[in-house]
């Protein structure tokens, strides 16, 4: 049986295909995560804004109460 050397093409492209597969998987997990933080991150946004738009409102109807006749 032929020793194999590290210089031959077949184990390190192997080495290399490997290498580069871990790489892409742990790149599709941290852009699936920032996807997914971005997106909690809009809906806290909308909700936020929506609250502000209710405290705006209820702001107004006691500057209304609360004008003279």
């Amino acid at each position: 049986m032929k020793a194999l050397r590290f210089t031959e093409a077949g184990p390190v492209c192997r080495v290399r295909s490997l290498i580069y597969a871990f790489l892409a998987i742990r790149m599709i997990r941290l852009a699936r995560f920032d996807l997914a933080r971005s997106e909690r991150l809009h809906r806290d946004g909308d909700e936020a804004f929506a609250r502000s738009r209710e405290r705006v409102r209820l702001a107004d109807a006691l500057a209304m109460r609360a004008k003279p006749e």
